[in-house]
């Protein structure tokens, strides 16, 4: 197998995933609205002035920190910009999962994540921190105490 070859293949094959169709669809709904262009890309470069800044082991002002802090809450109220940096959000993270799963196949561990495996395709991750206890289990404990009660009462 060229490695190469089936990274061209796994390219096209992201091009076609709908986080991908997503990233460009609100990609292009910015570039269609100047307004909100000019406010990304304005924040883009307070951002990457700030990380460069970092790079370079300077400590951002706490007044730089807080008018990119108000810049990016601003750009939230833009739909536009929004949906763009949900977008970009779920297509990276779609990358890294990729890029997790490459170096576990590798068997290589990847800087900065402990060493956790990424979950495979078809495997459900863990939401226990994103979501409310599971609606069946307490549907079947209510069942459950409901019929043991019964049991109880005869």
């Amino acid at each position: 197998m060229d490695p190469v070859a089936l990274a061209r293949e796994l390219g096209r094959t992201l091009a076609e995933s709908e986080e991908y169709r997503a990233y460009q669809k609100a990609k292009q709904q910015v570039e269609e609205h100047e307004a909100a262009k000019i406010m990304l890309e304005d924040f883009r470069r307070k951002q990457l002035a700030l990380e460069q800044k970092a790079l370079r082991g300077e400590e951002p002002s706490s007044a730089e920190v807080e008018q990119l802090k108000k810049l990016s809450e601003i750009l939230g109220y833009n739909p536009y910009i929004r949906e763009y940096l949900l977008a970009e959000m779920g297509f990276s993270q779609l990358l890294l999962e990729v890029q997790e799963t490459i170096a576990d196949a590798a068997g290589l561990e990847l800087p900065g994540f402990g060493g956790e495996k990424p979950a495979r395709a078809g495997e459900k991750e863990d939401r226990a921190a994103e979501e409310p206890a599971h609606a069946g289990k307490k549907e079947d404990k209510a069942e459950e105490t409901a019929k043991a009660e019964e049991s109880k009462a005869e």
